[in-house]
Order: C-alpha cells, then sequence, then structure tokens
C-alpha cells in the first residue's frame, strides 16, 4: 500500500479544530433526559439548541471533494466525536491481529525462522491489547451508577486510546509484507489431488467457508442471488430484453424438459441477474494493476427460473456480455462428463466476479455505508441533542464516518485493498461507486417498495427468499419501535409540520445529501418511514451485506473480485485448468482472504442498543417514557431471532446474516 499514515491524519485534522468547542467536546453527555421539539421548548431552551447547532456547522462539514470518492456528499475530515471508541478499537485491532497470526501461520517455516521479530511482534500486539482491554474493562465497572467522569479517568482511557492507535499504525506495512509472501507460498502450494489447496493454504488458523467445498454447485450458486451478499439485483420479468436471446430449445436443454420458457415467464417463475449498471467498471479491454497483473472485467445477464411446483431458484443460462454478439449462450450443464461442463463453470465465474464488484461499490459501500454518512451529517447539523431524534439517530451512527474515511484512504487508493482485490480499473470504481450512491432513491429503496419494484415480494411465485423475509421481519419491528417512540414526542402531524428543526434536517438531506426520493416530511406517518428506513439501513441491510464478506465472499474459489483470464468464448472445449486460471493470483487471493475476514469478522454493540460512543458509554435514551417501548422492540428482537432459527429448519441451507443477535446497531466496520 502506498498510502501514508500522514495522509490519514491530514484528513482527519481537517475536520477536528472546531471540535475542541464546548458544546461538542461533551459528546452529548451532558443532553437533556427528557427529548423537546423546539416549538415546545423554552425561550432559553431555544437559545442553547441554536448555539449547539452553530457549534455543530463548524464541526460537521458538508464536502463533495473527499479523498477518493469525489461528488459524493460526506464529511469534510473526523469530528472527535467521530473517533471510534476504545472498545471498538480493542474489537478491531485484536481480529487484524488474528489475522495476522494467521498470516505468519500460512508461512513456510523457513519464512518463519528466519523472521523471528515478526512472531514477537503479534505477541506483543496481544498482549497489549489484552492488557489495556482488562484495563479498561475495570475503569467501566468503577464508573457503574456514576454521572460525571473523573478527569484522571479520562485521561487515562484517553492514553489507552492512543496506544492502541500505535499498534493500529503498525499493521498496513507489517500485513503488506506478509501478505507478499504468503501470496507467493501458496502460488506454489501445488496439490495434484486438489487443485484449490493454494486457496486453502491461506486458512492456517481462520475456518474455511462452510460453502468451500462446493465452488460448482448450482443450487448455491442459485441460492447466492436470494441469500448471498448481494441479494438485491434480481428482478422477476415477463419477457427476455432482445439482446440476451435465448430460445426455447435451450430453455429445454438447459432445465431438461417439462417446461417452457414461455410458461415460465407467463407464470411470474423467471428471474433475471442483469449487472448493466457496472458501466464503465466492465471495460471491453482487460484492465492492468501493477500489483495483481491483468483482469478481465465484464457485465453478464444470467436466467434463473422456479420449476413448476418448486420452491427454489434453478440457473437456467449466462450471457458473459450485455451484448450476445461474440458472447455464446452457456446452459446449465450439472454433470462434470458434459462437453459443456467446464464452460458453464467458467460463465458462472464470470458472474460471482461481476457481483462482487457490484456487492462492493453499489450494494455495500454506496447505499448503505454513505448513505448512513449523509443521514449522520445532516442529524448533527440540524438536529440539537435536545431533540428527540438525535438521541434516537446518533448511536446508528456510531462509527460510520470513521470507517468510511478509513475506506476513502486503505481501500479506494491506488495500491490499496480494493484496487488489489477489484478488477475493474481504480477510476471506474470510484467514479462508479458516487454515480450509483446519487442514484440512490431513498423512499424506493424501502423493504417493501425495493422488493415489490423488482417483482420479489410475491412469496408464493418464489417461496425460498431468505434475505425477503426475514428482511421484513426486521422492517416491521423497527417500524413498530420508531412509532411508539414518535408518538412519545409527536401526538399529531401538526406537531411534525412545526418543527422547524425537522423541516431543516429534511431540506438538508435533500440539497447538501443529495438524497433522491427525500421529501418534505409533513405527517408522522411519513416520518415513521422516513426514520425506519434510516436505522434499518444502517443496521440489518448493512450486514446483511457486510458480514458474508467473511463467511462467503473470503474464498476465491467462490467469489472473486478479479479474473485473470476473459470469460470463455464458446461453450465447449473447456478443462478445470481453465476455470482455475479465471481465479485470482496469489497476492490478491491472500489480500481478499484477510481483508474481508476482517471486514466481515467485527461486531460491536447491537441492534436494541442505544449507549453514548464515548467512555463511559452510558444509556442515550433516558427519557422514562421511551423504556417500555424499547424493552417491547427488545422482545420482538428476540421473538425474531428464534422465527429465524425456526425457519432455518425448513429452508434449503440456514440464513444467518439477519438474526438480531448478529445485526450490530450502526455501519461500525
Amino acid at each position: 500500500m502506498n498510502i501514508q499514515r500522514r495522509e490519514i491524519f491530514q484528513w482527519l485534522g481537517a475536520g477536528v479544530g472546531a471540535a475542541t468547542l464546548p458544546a461538542q467536546a461533551s459528546a452529548g453527555l451532558l443532553s437533556p433526559p427528557v427529548p423537546t421539539l423546539p416549538q415546545h421548548d423554552s425561550l432559553w431552551g431555544n437559545l442553547l439548541r441554536n448555539t449547539e447547532l452553530g457549534s455543530k456547522k463548524l464541526t460537521y462539514l458538508w464536502t463533495t471533494n473527499g479523498p477518493n470518492l469525489k461528488g459524493a456528499p460526506i464529511a469534510f475530515g473526523l469530528p472527535l466525536d467521530e473517533l471510534p471508541s476504545l472498545e471498538w478499537l480493542i474489537l478491531a485491532i485484536g481480529e487484524i491481529v488474528r489475522l495476522i497470526a494467521n498470516l505468519l501461520a500460512a508461512l513456510p517455516a523457513a519464512a518463519r525462522e528466519r523472521s523471528p521479530g515478526l512472531t514477537a511482534q503479534v505477541e506483543h500486539m496481544r498482549a497489549t491489547l489484552a492488557r489495556v482491554d482488562e484495563r479498561h474493562r475495570a475503569l467501566i465497572a468503577g464508573q457503574a451508577g456514576s454521572t460525571w467522569v473523573q478527569p484522571g479517568v479520562a485521561v487515562e482511557v484517553a492514553g489507552m486510546q492512543q496506544e492502541v492507535l500505535g499498534l493500529a499504525s503498525q499493521v498496513p506495512a507489517l500485513a503488506k509484507a506478509l501478505t507478499q509472501q504468503v501470496g507467493d507460498a501458496a502460488a506454489t502450494a501445488a496439490d495434484a489431488a486438489d487443485p484449490l489447496a493454494r486457496y486453502k493454504a491461506l486458512y492456517r488458523l481462520l475456518p474455511l467457508p462452510s460453502d468451500s467445498p462446493q465452488p460448482h454447485s448450482d443450487e448455491l450458486f442459485a441460492h447466492w442471488r436470494v441469500a448471498g451478499p448481494n441479494p438485491m439485483l434480481l428482478k422477476r420479468v415477463g419477457s427476455l430484453p432482445a439482446h440476451f436471446p435465448l430460445t426455447e430449445a435451450q430453455y429445454a436443454k438447459a432445465t431438461g424438459g417439462g417446461d417452457t420458457l414461455a410458461a415460465a415467464l407467463s407464470q411470474k417463475r423467471a428471474y433475471l441477474l442483469d449487472h448493466v449498471e457496472l458501466g464503465s467498471m466492465a471495460p471491453s479491454a482487460p484492465t492492468h494493476k501493477a500489483l495483481t497483473g491483468f483482469s478481465h472485467n465484464h457485465a453478464p445477464m444470467a436466467l434463473f427460473v422456479v420449476p413448476p411446483g418448486g420452491r427454489a431458484l434453478m440457473p437456467v443460462a449466462i450471457q458473459c456480455g450485455q451484448s450476445p454478439v461474440g458472447r455464446p449462450m452457456f446452459l446449465r450443464a450439472s454433470s462434470p462428463d458434459s462437453a459443456e461442463y467446464w464452460g458453464w463453470q467458467m460463465a458462472k465465474t464470470v458472474v460471482q466476479t461481476a457481483d462482487f464488484c457490484y456487492h462492493e461499490m453499489f450494494t455495500h459501500l454506496g447505499r448503505t455505508h454513505l448513505v448512513s454518512e449523509a443521514c449522520c451529517v445532516a442529524t448533527h447539523r440540524c438536529l440539537p441533542s435536545s431533540h428527540p431524534l438525535h438521541a434516537l439517530l446518533v448511536p446508528h451512527f456510531e462509527g460510520d464516518l470513521w470507517v468510511n474515511l478509513l475506506a476513502a484512504l486503505i481501500i479506494m487508493s491506488p495500491g490499496t485493498f480494493g484496487d488489489i482485490i477489484l478488477g475493474p480499473p481504480l477510476q471506474a470504481l470510484q467514479e462508479g461507486a458516487v454515480r450509483d450512491r446519487l442514484a440512490f432513491d431513498f423512499e424506493a429503496s424501502m423493504p417493501p417498495a425495493e422488493l415489490r419494484k423488482r417483482g420479489l415480494d410475491d412469496r408464493q411465485a418464489l417461496p425460498e427468499y431468505p434475505y425477503r423475509d426475514d428482511a421484513l421481519l426486521l422492517w416491521d419491528a423497527i417500524k413498530a419501535w420508531v412509532s411508539d417512540y414518535i408518538a412519545v414526542y409527536y401526538p399529531g402531524d401538526s406537531d411534525v409540520r412545526n418543527d422547524r428543526e425537522l423541516a431543516a434536517w429534511a431540506n438538508e438531506l435533500v440539497t447538501r445529501g443529495r438524497l433522491q426520493g427525500f421529501k418534505p416530511i409533513v405527517t408522522r406517518q411519513q416520518l415513521i418511514d422516513v426514520v425506519a428506513m434510516v436505522v434499518f439501513t444502517a443496521s440489518a441491510q448493512h450486514a446483511a451485506v457486510n458480514f458474508p464478506q467473511r463467511d462467503e465472499m473470503s474464498y476465491a474459489p467462490l467469489f472473486a473480485g478479479n479474473s485473470p483470464a476473459p470469460a470463455p468464448d464458446r461453450t465447449t472445449g473447456w478443462t478445470e485448468a481453465d476455470w482455475l486460471r479465471q481465479l485470482p493470483g496469489p497476492v490478491a487471493a491472500a489480500t481478499q482472504v484477510h481483508f474481508l475476514s476482517m471486514l466481515g469478522g467485527i461486531r460491536y454493540r447491537l441492534l436494541g442498543e442505544y449507549r453514548h460512543n464515548r467512555f463511559p458509554h452510558g444509556p442515550v435514551l433516558k427519557d422514562p417514557r421511551v423504556q417500555a417501548p424499547l424493552a417491547r422492540f427488545r422482545a420482538r428482537l428476540l421473538d425474531i431471532e428464534r422465527e429465524i432459527e425456526a425457519r432455518n429448519a425448513h429452508r434449503l441451507r440456514p440464513y444467518l446474516h439477519l438474526l438480531p443477535s448478529r445485526i450490530p446497531c450502526s455501519t461500525h466496520i
């Protein structure tokens, strides 16, 4: 990686200066226990509100000129209150140390013996974290029931934060050196009996993803469309586009007969996966990168159907580009003895690679991280700590600005993680993420509307869609909680219309945050929908697309972000060796394992927890009137946990990513 530590802190410092103002440094700890709408506050109270917002507007600044994501409305710099808590740092650096230990274990014994200092360095980092964690827990216990933090304790916590950040500063150079060595070692891990040995060799101390034994499973390939990292692209179709010219004869060959394409289309059983939105991320010419060589990027199309009387999707056909010219139609060939088998496997890998890039830039980065960042900045600039929505929303933004800044600097910079893992040109990745974020339609993306738009709201037509069914459970629970909370402070629609701070917040999100589909809020029901969407996006939706990165996407034979070989140009004549040449090289594969394992390995503060992000992390929601609704929400989450577990017992495969016990409160990683 060529990003320098000083660059990170230069950008952090750009927004830190004003953060020393007293209203900001309080981190909300002095906010009133009973929030109030501005129209119900006193003259003095409104003066304090305006003073606080004036301070926040000097701290939370907008920019569309942020590093590597130019055009996206984000925060300029990083306010002090957005720095990660010591608790999060301990979790995050602890996970990174675990992954570095795996890198060391993946080195040949001779290489480890040549570098004894590396093992000692890892052990030192592990011991430091254990010591800091123990002391931090003791300090938290000592603060129980106390309102004020003793000055000496605050200084000690800040010192430990700096100590752990110091450990973090050692990671980039250490990880880069080890990744290169491990990649080189994995490249030589040939095994005639297991052609995937070089990829498995990267998991010395880590568990292989549970699906790793089935890289060629058609059932798994179809299942990922409805329960994988990107369950957001599949659409039901009543007709096929002209540039996807699948014939009835081809359909019959792929499905084995007993069904027709016309029947599948008319009976709402046909679904298309189309990566046309990749645009410049799928250039016609291969992309060359210094660390990983050439990558071939495509925008494939794939047809899936539910067989007559069936529950789950079945893949039918793949075209490895938007035009049929020079792109043959690959038909499902499940038998390894078929002449079309390896061409079919190669076509599926083209789809997986395109979906990987679509997921990372659009479904994950743009539609969760960057949308939440806009909501976070607008909330701090327009809603004072005494506003009821401030208390509700701010815990759902914890860590988002911090991790987004890191993403821009260590994922989207030349030679960094994203540039290594993802095949498309870096500029196309940057521009694509921004383009998709600006096109995001807030209202149309609410789960019921979004599913309806894709034709996937019909449970009878597609019975097996775990993401849909579990996401709607969470959506309904979040809406019920938000409705109960808002009812405490907004007895009627007139209270919504008379809230000038709420109006300013909505206007800020439209004009400065550039959120499409975000309208003036004039009714209580509209407010409930909007707030529920903010909460859902930051918690459940992010969990659904983030945590599969470790459990499914880290293993290159299942998912890969780049492909050294082009898409197949004929349906027969291919071998397993040709398929293997499509998989990423050693450095990209090693980076993918460790970086995605880190992103999918940190869970901090679960949905239903509402705590301050500054020590000692006391409760945010202190109003006695919201305690019963909050208890009902937490009880409902427990019920949902049991309901999803019961559903998983009858599903073709368990879907774990929307279990409430696995959903963090915020987009913190």
